[in-house]
């Protein structure tokens, strides 16, 4: 029996001996049986149940690396996990410790943003609604492609101004882009497809001769005209039924959060100051795109940090009742963020919803504080489950980690029983080559095994203008390509063929030369070991302390049930409001 089991197992006849440990045979799954319901209980601890919908969220929630498997075995473990979770929530909570001032800062923090959090709920997604034929609606624009033409603006109320001059014939396209636009684009034929989510709802609706919503994109706001439809082959409802969901929910909530941000600004009494906007704007690049290479397209991300002089960065960009932003204070708290997570600043629009993000944080919570949100059952239960989170991690600081001595003679005793598990990455210098087809990748194999030096063929690959290969020396945690030819097939000086990939095209590698796994020093991984030693001993003492406590509560488990529910990420799926 596992460890995981062998606690299972311990916690079960501790707490409720009614209820037996079953084996992974009688666990095991039955296709003939019915399906539990999202609603079914799992387990319950007191009064608190676990449900198969409270299973699946905390399944896909957790990070994919310690997850269990998702078997019959896997499955009880983490229903372990969880009966474990409440032991120590309930137990944290009947030891009813005060919360210190450093425990006080940070509910009042949670509190703020659970309020924001809230207000948003109800003033925006409760009035989202998309049914099943909303869906299918979208789905007919699969059906066409459309010829558009499109004048770009650098703000949006200038947008919205030419759209309605347009309608009621007070302008013309021409007058318009020549007078007014920043530029006018040529009419091209797009996709429905290729379309990015915040436009295609909007691109798609008009009919010829229509237009459209005013887009609010990276490079500014932007009207089109749609000139023409031509009818395509439909794509499958069922392949696309998830994706239109979230675009229709994501249009459908525009409007509202408009609605908030217009009721917040009146509040606080914002002020833009539109040049100093527009000029910072217009010193901002894009963040991101994607560039073509020799392996495959890739996604570049670039750090917009301009040249600026001291007068540019101090010039203050909005200002409110009781505060004011600078351009410093918008790009220290920008470059803070993942460049992966930023959105583009380099147009007015863009540039305003970054700063509405950043300094609306607060009001949102006086907001909801104002109509009443501190009461609501989202906020009483999100903040409940805070206070209890802080308990916990006092009682497990209290009550394990207090208890776990790492010391010279147990880190030593540790490193000697697990040392072979303490050694180096092996490393490999290695030669990829690509080719478009199986016969020239097969010439290239020919040639590497008769002798050729790879760093000849990649140097007439790069005259001969063709998508050039490499030369790498990397560690085999680097994430090579090819890992189990490079580190596990090849002897150095081999070469093999690897393909074709899903474009059709093939990889030639040769093995220059490996290092294989050395044995690393107790010196060399002391830090390392300090930590499994830690790691060890709080496990064991987290088992200990809640098998203890476990006899405290009212224990009912159904291990047998852990098969007979569908396991999936259930935040993903479609919900429709029929």
């Amino acid at each position: 029996m596992t460890p995981s089991r062998l606690f299972l197992a311990c916690l079960l006849a501790a707490a409720c001996t009614a209820v037996p440990v079953l084996t992974l045979a009688a666990a095991s799954s039955n296709p003939t049986a019915t399906m539990l319901p999202d609603s079914a209980t799992l387990a319950r601890v007191n009064d608190r149940a676990i449900t198969v919908r409270d299973f699946c969220n905390a399944y896909y929630a957790s990070p994919h690396d310690v997850r269990p498997n998702a078997d019959s075995l896997g499955r009880v473990e983490y229903l372990n996990t969880l009966i474990t979770k409440e032991v120590l929530g309930l137990t944290a909570l009947a030891v009813n410790r005060p919360l210190d001032f450093g425990d006080r800062n940070e509910v009042r923090e949670f509190r703020d943003q659970a309020l924001a959090n809230v207000l948003y709920q109800r003033l925006v997604e409760d009035s989202v609604r998309v049914t099943e034929q909303d869906i299918r609606d979208a789905h007919k624009q699969f059906g066409y492609d459309v010829r558009v033409r499109a004048l770009v603006f650098g703000d949006r109320v200038t947008a919205e101004r030419v759209r309605r001059d347009l309608i009621s014939g007070k302008t013309n396209w021409d007058k318009a882009a020549k007078d007014v636009a920043i530029r006018a684009e040529p009419a091209v034929w797009l996709q429905r497809k290729d379309i990015p989510t915040a436009q295609a709802l909007v691109l798609f609706a008009p009919r010829p001769g229509n237009y459209s919503d005013v887009v609010v994109a990276g490079d500014g706001c932007r009207l089109y005209q749609v000139l023409e439809r031509r009818t395509v082959d439909i794509p499958a409802y069922s392949g696309l039924r998830r994706y239109l969901w979230i675009q229709l929910r994501d249009a459908t909530a525009f409007p509202y959060v408009e609605r908030l941000n217009a009721r917040l600004r009146r509040r606080m009494h914002v002020r833009y100051d539109t040049t100093n906007i527009v000029h910072a704007a217009s010193k901002m690049g894009d963040t991101r795109g994607v560039k073509p290479g020799p392996e495959g397209a890739r996604v570049e991300i670039t750090a917009p940090m301009p040249e600026l002089t001291p007068k540019e960065r101090e010039s203050v960009l909005v200002r409110w009742d009781d505060g004011e932003l600078t351009l410093d204070q918008l790009l220290t708290a920008y470059m803070g963020r993942s460049p992966f997570f930023r959105n583009g600043i380099n147009t007015f629009e863009t540039m305003r919803i970054q700063i509405d993000t950043m300094i609306f944080g607060s009001a949102m919570s006086r907001l909801a504080e104002e109509l009443g949100f501190e009461n609501d059952s989202l906020t009483r239960v999100v903040m409940a489950k805070k206070r209890e989170e802080i308990a916990v991690m006092h009682l497990y600081q209290d009550s394990v980690m207090s208890k776990v001595s790492v010391t010279p003679e147990t880190m030593k005793a540790f490193y000697d029983a697990h040392r072979p598990e303490f050694k180096s990455f092996a490393r490999a210098v290695w030669a990829g080559i690509p080719r478009p087809s199986q016969p020239e990748a097969m010439e290239v194999l020919k040639r590497l095994r008769a002798g050729t030096d790879p760093a000849t063929i990649l140097r007439e690959d790069s005259l001969a203008g063709r998508p050039v290969g490499s030369i790498r020396d990397q560690s085999e945690n680097d994430g090579v390509p090819y890992t189990e030819a490079i580190f596990e097939e090849l002897k150095p000086g081999e070469s093999t063929l690897i393909g074709p990939h899903s474009d059709g095209s093939y990889a030639v590698v040769k093995l220059i030369s490996r290092t294989p796994r050395q044995q690393l020093s107790f010196d060399d991984v002391r830090s390392l070991v300090a930590t499994s030693v830690q790691n060890t001993q709080s496990e064991q003492i987290l088992h200990e302390f809640v098998a203890r406590h476990a006899g405290d509560f009212k224990i009912v488990a159904r291990p047998e049930l852990v098969m007979s529910f569908n396991l999936r990420d259930i935040s993903s799926e479609v919900h429709t409001d029929d």
